[in-house]
């Protein structure tokens, strides 16, 4: 097992969670359970947050260490995590307001309008995994950024998505 946590590590856990609930019908005997780790992990992911802007560290359980830095793929999942569980109700709705405060930061830190008027995704850490030599610490993870990696590109059209499926069509 890894000694620090992986921001993208623990979206793809978010939104697979907050996913899977969309085939579990009410009555299922393990929903309750899912949704109560909803609840945890929405809970977790608000103070694991960077207050100053609004994302998520590349490894959450080291923000302010050096090297680490705020990661857009992290960050637009646990964005749209946020956003669809307030929207299904597995939280209450203070959560679309933080969400909406990340996707501010995702929009201003993340997407970049280029001269021919195309749009790029920035800030999306290249890879990340724990084959052999990893031992899971902060500096197996400190790996260089890419721009329009799909990694960061699809959770952030995702949240998008949420975005607008909760009314705030216009917040930047």
């Amino acid at each position: 097992m890894a000694p620090e946590v992986w921001g993208r590590a623990l979206g793809w856990y978010a939104m697979a969670l907050v996913d899977v609930l969309d085939h579990f019908p009410p009555s299922h005997p393990g929903r309750a359970r899912l949704e109560s780790y909803v609840q945890s992990l929405a809970d977790a992911a608000l103070e694991w947050r960077d207050e100053a802007s609004k994302g998520w560290p590349l490894v959450v359980t080291q923000p302010g260490a050096e090297g680490n830095y705020i990661e857009s793929s992290g960050s637009a999942m646990l964005t749209y995590f946020w956003l669809k569980a307030a929207r299904k109700g597995f939280v209450d709705a203070s959560y679309i307001t933080h969400a909406q405060e990340s996707y501010k930061h995702l929009v201003s830190d993340f997407v970049v309008e280029n001269d021919n008027g195309t749009l790029s995704w920035e800030g999306t850490v290249s890879v990340g995994s724990l084959k052999p030599p990893s031992n899971g610490t902060l500096p197996f993870y400190l790996e260089p950024v890419r721009i329009n990696d799909l990694k960061g590109t699809a959770p952030f059209i995702l949240a998008s998505v949420e975005n607008e499926l909760v009314g705030q069509k216009h917040i930047f």
